[in-house]
């Protein structure tokens, strides 16, 4: 079964860029049958990549409205925006899926990984909200995507 983990975001525009960071560190475990793409933005293209898969996460930061404060990081299913509207400058995972089925018939299971972001200023880094997250969100991922190992035992 091959999937597909799509991390994007600005990495100029600090937190904002902790998709793309979080899809370049699951593209370093060379996990076989996921295909990563880390990208500044979804674009139309990557609907046929859509068709042709069985599984997706986006992943994606989020603004929170009190950084100061502990916000999760929130998994959750998506299903395709049945009300598509002409494409503009902003293509979101529910109309990349509904272009997708709209195109080639099919979509895949398809999950949002939001992280909590503070930052949008310009740089390269994260606040220590959005480093937290960030390894909370890899942790889950590296749980989800790689085979737990069988656990062996004795007989005697």
């Amino acid at each position: 079964m091959t999937r597909l983990l799509i991390g994007y975001g600005n990495t100029l525009r600090c937190d904002d860029g902790v998709g793309q960071a979080i899809a370049q560190t699951v593209a370093d475990w060379q996990i076989p049958h996921l295909q990563v793409e880390a990208c500044h933005q979804l674009t139309p293209e990557l609907a046929l990549t859509l068709a042709l898969v069985e599984r997706v996460w986006f992943i994606d930061a989020y603004a929170v409205p009190e950084p100061a404060l502990h916000h999760p990081v929130i998994i959750q299913p998506i299903q395709a925006d049945d009300h598509l509207t002409p494409l503009g400058h902003h293509l979101t995972p529910p109309l990349l899926l509904s272009l997708t089925k709209q195109l080639y018939g099919r979509i895949p299971e398809a999950s949002w990984l939001l992280i909590p972001a503070g930052d949008f200023s310009f740089g390269e880094h994260f606040s220590a909200m959005t480093q937290q997250a960030m390894e909370e969100a890899i942790a889950w991922l590296e749980t989800t995507l790689t085979p737990q190992a069988t656990p062996c035992t004795n007989s005697a």
